[in-house]
């Protein structure tokens, strides 16, 4: 009988007492990890936190920005082979100039050679440099239209709006398991405009979904601030400028991700497709707090719903389509340290089997910990219970309930077996900094992840590669 690497790592991880990080383990490694990095050159890497592998597990796709915030100057995405650390150039951004239009944050279809990313709108400059709502969902097709930019969102700024497009910048892009929709967070520039005249707080993050299928056509400005796109977007979650302090209403949505391969299985048996994101409240004492919160999409996204159209107007925000219905799913008031955390920023996650949507907080300690819940509810899992705090982002192993992290600048792993955290096993050895955005191979055999490393004086991010191989246990 076979069992995978990630069993041996978590029976090796007895030694990791009650969860908690046993200072004289950090270095009992176990032999079956490989270790190694990919990336040497003197520039920075950007893993997304949705992951960067293939589908066949060959090789990673990255963003180049010199810095976290300045994507709109970064022009390159490029991948890693996870073999031979040879580099490809995916896609160059025609036209870049040091105000955008930029590029960032890919992503892999779940089984086709299709990337996509964030791209800049084309007509960037001084007045109108790349932007929150400045931003678009372009995929490049490796096998049908290698280094061609494709754009998949609409986008139409000027009245009468056209269902279907947006009206600002999409970003955060990810796949659902099917390939056919694509997840994002969108600013709308429209009310980013309002908002600069009014002084009203008016732009808001929010959630959106777009369908692969249905075509958008848009007529005029197309050469600059308009462009078709080959699905049908709206928004899926409401935000209200200054939420009912009690109440359910958010005022920002964001840090999103794709509920399940295919959704989360419904009492029926049947699966629902759905988006969990990150949305901030009001307490009834008017304290700002995060909390988790759900939207489950129906089939047909194209109706507009009974609080507005789906396409906005010159004063209100898109709204979502009729069917949509959006929950709270975690409720931390009562908590010594209530909410969900800011830092580490982190995007919520779910398993592949829609079980569980993981995110972090605090515990009763104050120390950051991992923490999961049913998309029906109910109470939250604390999955970790280190004595410092997780670090960085985390990722579920595809077609599992295991889930890797960062903590104690290593890499963890730990398994949910019988609704229960198994004891975590540190897969690296300790960095003198801590590993960001891991993301495991579809095939489960790998794990990818960044780290900032010295490079002729200065830092850039590097992508390392730890190979779990198999071992033979009867």
């Amino acid at each position: 009988m076979k069992k995978s690497v990630l069993t041996v790592l978590l029976i090796t991880a007895a030694s990791l007492s009650a969860g908690k990080l046993d200072r004289g383990s950090r270095n009992n490694l176990p032999e079956t990890a490989n270790l190694k990095q990919l990336t040497t050159k003197t520039q920075n890497h950007y893993i997304s936190p949705y992951g960067g592998f293939s589908p066949d597990g060959k090789w990673i796709v990255y963003d180049t920005r010199a810095d976290g915030p300045l994507m709109g100057s970064n022009p390159y995405i490029e991948k890693v082979n996870t073999q031979n650390r040879k580099i490809k150039r995916v896609y160059e951004v025609p036209g870049q100039n040091e105000y955008g239009p930029g590029c960032g944050t890919p992503a892999y279809h779940p089984f086709k050679d299709q990337i996509i990313f964030i791209r800049g709108i084309k007509n960037a400059s001084k007045s109108r440099p790349y932007d929150l709502h400045r931003r678009t969902c372009v995929m490049v097709d490796e096998n049908a239209a290698p280094g061609k930019g494709i754009y998949m969102d609409a986008r139409d700024v000027y009245p009468p709006f056209t269902p279907g497009a947006l009206r600002g910048g999409t970003h955060a892009h990810q796949f659902s398991g099917c390939g056919e929709w694509i997840g994002f967070t969108y600013n709308d520039a429209v009310m980013a405009e309002l908002e600069e005249k009014t002084g009203r707080k008016l732009n808001l993050r929010t959630v959106g979904v777009m369908k692969r299928g249905t075509p958008v056509e848009v007529s005029g400005h197309t050469e600059t601030e308009n462009n078709s796109g080959r699905c049908f977007s709206v928004v899926v979650s409401s935000v209200v400028p200054d939420p009912e302090p009690g109440s359910n209403q958010i005022s920002r949505a964001f840090s999103n991700a794709w509920v399940g391969e295919n959704g989360y299985r419904k009492k029926d048996g049947t699966y629902q497709p759905a988006q969990a994101y990150l949305g901030k409240l009001k307490t009834e004492s008017g304290e700002e707090l995060v909390e988790l919160f759900i939207s489950d999409i129906p089939e047909n996204i194209q109706t507009s719903g009974r609080n507005g159209a789906i396409e906005g107007t010159k004063t209100q925000m898109p709204s979502p389509p009729e069917g949509v219905k959006q929950r709270r799913l975690t409720y931390t008031g009562e908590r010594k340290y209530p909410g969900i955390v800011l830092s580490p920023r982190h995007w919520v996650l779910s398993s592949s089997d829609g079980k569980y949507i993981a995110y972090l907080a605090k515990d009763n300690e104050g120390v950051v910990q991992l923490f999961a819940v049913s998309p029906a509810g109910g109470e939250p899992i604390q999955l970790t219970k280190h004595d410092t705090s997780v670090q960085d982002t985390f990722f579920w192993k595809p077609g599992s309930h295991a889930v890797c992290y960062v903590c104690d600048n290593s890499v963890f792993a730990l398994k949910i077996k019988d609704g229960r955290p198994c004891e975590p096993a540190r897969l690296t050895k300790r960095f003198s900094s801590h590993p960001i955005n891991p993301c495991w191979s579809r095939d489960g055999s790998m794990i990818a992840f960044n780290l900032d490393t010295a490079e002729s004086g200065k830092q850039y991010r590097q992508i390392f590669l730890l190979t779990l191989s198999e071992d033979t246990n009867s």
